[in-house]
């Protein structure tokens, strides 16, 4: 690899990968699974070229979102939920309206 900034993303991103194997891998109690993914993406030829690094970063955030997969069984706020929490605050959630006028 003789781009320097290319070298120094892919480590940087492999660095990333490893840790949110680690932290989500201890979550859902699958440390071993999700590390061994990260260690398998990390051993991967490193990208030659800036194009192939944005490519990697797709698979990357793909691979992360598999990880994350378990996190609506385990009480994430759907959006409906979300929506249905903001309509039930309103009008308290708008601040009132202020108007440039003289009596």
């Amino acid at each position: 690899m003789n781009d320097k900034f290319v070298a120094r993303e892919w480590n940087d991103l492999c660095h990333r990968v490893t840790r949110t194997a680690s932290r989500l891998g201890r979550r859902f109690d699958r440390s071993d699974h999700f590390g061994q993914e990260a260690h398998d993406f990390c051993a991967l030829a490193p990208p030659e070229s800036y194009p192939e690094l944005l490519l990697r970063v797709r698979e990357a955030t793909e691979l992360a979102k598999t990880w994350q997969a378990p996190l609506p069984s385990c009480g994430r706020l759907s959006e409906n939920s979300i929506d249905e929490a903001l309509d039930e605050s309103f009008p308290a959630s708008d601040p009132p309206a202020w108007t440039a006028s003289m009596v």
